[in-house]
């Protein structure tokens, strides 16, 4: 038996959709949210693989102030890191970014396939 989706649930569900940032033409993954209390701003990275249309996948960023509107960087590319094809970091995965001692630092997670 097929449930039908009720108005409001649809409605529910393209809010969702809507709400969290995607780039045209493409889907993210994993955000990794951090504010910056000097311009109070939210910078997102997210992942954006090869599963999007990227050759070369890696981890982007955009930021906001409200959620509702969100400005990519470095215009056209907002890539930050990616890895190079026979390079230990070429499948990065979900980071994270902290300041410390007015200096940024990112961590992220790197996955080997077997053919590295």
């Amino acid at each position: 038996m097929t449930k039908k989706t009720t108005a409001t649930e649809a409605e529910a569900i393209k809010t969702v959709y809507e709400t969290f940032y995607k780039p045209a033409n493409a889907v993210t993954g994993d955000p990794m949210p951090y504010y910056n209390e000097a311009d109070q701003t939210f910078y997102i990275y997210f992942l954006l693989g090869r599963f999007s249309g990227y050759p070369g996948g890696g981890i982007y960023v955009t930021k906001t102030k409200d959620f509702a509107k969100f400005v990519p960087l470095n215009t056209p590319s907002p890539q930050v890191l990616t890895g190079k094809a026979g390079e230990w970091d070429i499948n990065m995965g979900t980071g994270d970014c902290i300041k410390k001692d007015n200096n940024y630092h990112f961590f992220y997670t790197v996955f080997t396939s077997p053919s590295t």
